[in-house]
């Protein structure tokens, strides 16, 4: 579960410095207006902070702890409900292909997987 841990907050520090420094690096914010940049920065932003939880919880790591399962709890929510909003993304034509959503929808199952192994409530 620790390697899982560290994949996340690779994945999202990484993703929110490209939000946050260079949001048209993406084909679907390509000639965006600046709302759309300004809203991709704050974007960047809450995820490069949510990166930042996972590294904390990843240096810290304690087996079936408290801050393991509120990084799960945490992740499973926000894995989910991203790839719900990337598939109906995609579906209306927003994303040119369904890749955000299946890389959510992974990292979602990861999250419910390892909460299930730790048999928490």
């Amino acid at each position: 579960m620790k390697t899982f841990i560290l994949i996340n907050a690779i994945v999202e520090i990484g993703a929110g410095l490209v939000f946050f420094l260079f949001p048209r690096f993406f084909p679907e914010l390509k000639g965006a207006s600046n709302t759309a940049d300004a809203q991709a920065n704050m974007f960047g932003g809450a995820i490069i902070s949510l990166g930042l939880f996972a590294l904390l919880v990843w240096q810290n790591y304690d087996d079936g702890g408290a801050l393991t399962n509120v990084f799960l709890l945490t992740f499973m929510a926000f894995h989910t409900l991203i790839a719900i909003a990337a598939f109906k993304g995609y579906l209306r034509g927003g994303f040119f292909n369904p890749a955000v959503a299946i890389l959510h929808t992974v990292l979602a199952a990861g999250t419910v997987y390892f909460y299930m192994q730790m048999g928490v409530s």
